[in-house]
């Protein structure tokens, strides 16, 4: 919620300040609160808003905002306020089919709630679609495409309490993560290693009967099912030695992009995201310290951002950060950008301690983009505590563990290889849908003999890697695996292969509608099952 407020002193006096207020249930929802004041058309003032309690108004919410000059008698200040709520839209029907819309309620006022008479205002609300099925007429109002407009209105009492309701379409898929556990250890040898477990449930309208995968396949281009398949996680430039996996393992299906200023990774689950359901995951990665940590000295400065952009528009409902320094740290001041609450201070033992790294832990609930902030981290040390540990370097000619090495960078290409393979799938599928969509057979033909040349190529790569595998006399079910691999894989080819002829001969009108789908489905069904069986043995791998 974004405000522009105009504000006249009527009093006799100057003032230094005023409040915002914010009723007892809203105040429940809100995560984020910001002011700024504007000076000029580009020049703003930050305020800080700092919650005060009223008397007589107990059963409301108070921000007192304290301006930087004084307002005198019959003068005006310009403030931009800007307010973040979770969990105000309410899915109705709080549950739907896998196909239907999903429309939610959102409840609210067409008034700024303010502890002040306004002379004018105007309320605009932004919907995500044209489809609004109801809506609240506190005259004027008025409706166009996916904007309503309430007001103008004129000399509006002080707690104003009117509400609004508003039923409308809205498809966005509403994830939110139910907790976030993140580790930052921060070493001196030149490396901080950031670890994320993550819990993620869609918490929008709850999926009603059976998952059918074959309607999802169907419909994944429709823009109207609020379903997630995957979404995109921002992690700082410098990241490296990143790793996604859950309780089965590494998800091989996500990749990783990088780009001038970020790394951005793009999460695909094992399965898509349901209203209701939910994933457990784990996320790490590496920076560089000195990007991060800063030294005069014995003293030290730790500055990283308190979380990461998981996903557009985030909700963390809780996280809780832990942040292990070196052995030896003393002197600790920790910062936060913002309020938190700081847990008992603890140690953590690894390899060759003797007293124990000192842990700092926070914990905060009900957090959005806003949050993503950085923190502030003091402490000394002293750097003769780096000659406590050891510095051991041993060299073995070790013939098993080399053969180990080598037979794992082999598995990583292989894996590789069907990472290329399952986009060749997508890339021709695609094809397929858009030959039956536009009936532009040169295309089409173009696009098929791409694919068989592709597939032979990774057909072919795979085997030559196969053979390297017993050259190096890896494990008999490594192989046996991989064989097994190979075999379905061209299963599900030849059953991809069937699908475009199908899709051929009902463009040409050599098959029936009913006729077509029945084959489709059943086709796609053996597809899905050969695609749950191979991700089976490559987790295995």
């Amino acid at each position: 919620m974004k405000v522009q407020v105009l504000m006249e002193n009527t009093g006799t006096n100057s003032i230094n300040s005023f409040h915002i207020a914010i009723e007892s249930k809203m105040h429940e929802m809100l995560s984020f609160i910001d002011a700024n004041v504007k000076t000029d058309a580009s020049n703003k003032h930050p305020l800080m808003p700092r919650r005060v309690s009223i008397s007589d108004n107990r059963d409301k919410s108070f921000y007192r905002l304290q301006l930087r000059d004084n307002v005198a008698p019959s003068g005006t200040v310009a403030v931009e306020i800007e307010m973040v709520f979770v969990n105000a839209l309410r899915p109705y029907p709080a549950q739907i089919n896998q196909l239907d819309k999903q429309l939610v309620i959102y409840d609210g006022s067409p008034y700024f709630f303010s502890p002040y008479n306004t002379i004018k205002q105007i309320t605009t609300v932004t919907l995500a679609s044209s489809n609004v099925e109801s809506y609240s007429k506190v005259k004027p109002v008025s409706l166009s495409g996916s904007t309503i407009t309430y007001g103008p209105y004129r000399n509006t009492p002080a707690f104003d309490g009117t509400s609004v309701t508003i039923h409308y379409e809205n498809n966005s898929p509403f994830l939110s993560v139910v907790s976030l556990e993140r580790v930052i250890e921060v070493s001196h040898w030149g490396n901080i290693a950031v670890e994320e477990k993550i819990h993620i449930k869609h918490v929008g309208a709850a999926l009603k009967g059976s998952f059918s995968r074959f309607d999802f396949q169907r419909g994944q281009s429709y823009e109207n099912i609020p379903a997630v398949k995957s979404f995109k996680t921002v992690l700082p430039a410098s990241a490296k030695d990143v790793y996604y996996r859950d309780e089965i393992g590494n998800i091989s299906t996500s990749h990783m992009l990088q780009l001038e200023d970020s790394v951005e990774l793009d999460i695909r689950p094992r399965f898509p995201l349901f209203g209701g359901w939910q994933t457990h995951y784990t996320l790490g990665y590496n920076v560089p310290s000195f990007q991060y940590l800063y030294s005069n000295g014995n003293s030290y400065l730790l500055q990283m951002r308190l979380i990461d952009h998981i996903f557009d528009n985030c909700v963390i409902e809780n996280i809780k950060l832990r942040i292990i320094l070196p052995e030896g740290a003393k002197n600790i001041i920790f910062k936060a950008p913002y309020q938190v609450e700081r847990d008992a201070d603890g140690l953590h033992f690894t390899y060759l301690d003797v007293v124990g790294r000192p842990v700092i832990s926070i914990h905060k609930s009900k957090l959005v983009e806003h949050h993503i902030q950085d923190f502030n981290l003091r402490y000394d040390f002293s750097q003769i505590l780096l000659l406590r540990e050891p510095l051991l370097v041993v060299v073995i000619k070790d013939e098993a563990n080399e053969a180990r090495q080598k037979v794992a960078g082999i598995l990583e290409e292989i894996q590789c290889l069907q990472e290329n393979r399952e986009s060749l799938y997508e890339s021709f599928s695609s094809a397929i849908s858009k030959y039956k969509a536009q009936k532009n057979s040169n295309a089409f033909g173009s696009a098929r003999k791409k694919f068989d040349l592709d597939y032979k190529k990774i057909y072919a790569d795979v085997t030559v890697f196969l053979e390297k595998l017993g050259t190096e006399k890896a494990e008999s079910t490594i192989t046996q695996q991989i064989q097994e691999i190979q075999t379905k894989e061209m299963e599900r080819k030849h059953l991809l292969d069937q699908t475009a002829s199908l899709t051929e001969q009902i463009v040409v009108g050599k098959i029936d509608r009913e006729k077509y789908i029945d084959n489709l489905q059943s086709n796609m069904a053996k597809r899905s099952k050969l695609a749950e069986e191979i991700a089976i043995l490559n987790s295995n791998l």
